[in-house]
């Protein structure tokens, strides 16, 4: 089953593939809605990287160890579920821990806590998931920007987790050019099938707590 994507994970996906600036990849910040699908993107994307390319390193960050064995299983299961005739032309994967894929083409697959980035590493692909949620959000962005300062690719995704935030802070210098970030935005709507008679229901399952229907579902930016 190819993977078709929506027109907003295009959107991302283009920005990741194809678009430079100043010589160097185009690096999105996406604000979003929950259940959009980028963490699968992200999954597809990663895999596609490590398995077409030789000695690309990618790091996966997200918020804890259970989270980062999630979000290696959806790339775990583009793998498992690629055709046969591509896996045999392909690198063969040489060990199946939880949080590392590692293929005889020396590329690595690695997701992560983001209490443990990679340090000393020179990275092809730097994901932070769920950045707003990450314990350490400004620690691990430090940590890990010099693993991707000569040429390497960054994405950050998140949901909304209030203002004043590290992430937060991140949206708003994208949006004002100053940090090298695309602020990419995704509302609730961006999700076929999720109808104004979908969103009305979320408003009243949420009328007692308008800030988590906007956190959680938000229209705009602003809302979020």
């Amino acid at each position: 089953v190819q993977f078709k994507m929506n027109k907003e994970q295009k959107v991302v996906y283009r920005y990741i593939m194809h678009c430079k600036q100043h010589g160097l990849p185009i690096r999105p910040i996406t604000l979003k809605a929950r259940q959009i699908g980028f963490s699968t993107l992200v999954g597809a994307f990663s895999l596609w990287c490590a398995f077409g390319w030789p000695d690309r390193q990618i790091v996966l960050l997200s918020k804890g160890e259970r989270e980062s064995v999630s979000l290696l299983a959806k790339t775990r299961y583009n793998h498992r579920h690629l055709p046969e005739w591509v896996k045999l032309r392909g690198p063969k994967l040489l060990d199946r821990t939880r949080q590392v894929m590692t293929f005889d083409n020396d590329s690595v697959l690695m997701s992560l806590p983001s209490n443990n980035p990679a340090r000393g590493e020179s990275l092809f692909l730097l994901v932070l998931d769920e950045w707003a949620f990450l314990p350490n959000p400004e620690e691990a962005w430090a940590a890990s920007e010099a693993t991707i300062d000569i040429g390497g690719r960054a994405i950050g995704l998140s949901t909304a987790n209030g203002e004043g935030t590290f992430f937060h802070s991140m949206w708003l210098e994208a949006q004002a050019g100053t940090n090298g970030f695309k602020p990419v935005f995704q509302p609730w709507s961006a999700v076929p099938g999720r109808t104004q008679e979908w969103y009305d229901t979320k408003v009243q399952e949420l009328s007692n707590k308008l800030w988590q229907l906007h956190q959680e579902y938000p229209s705009n930016p602003e809302e979020a």
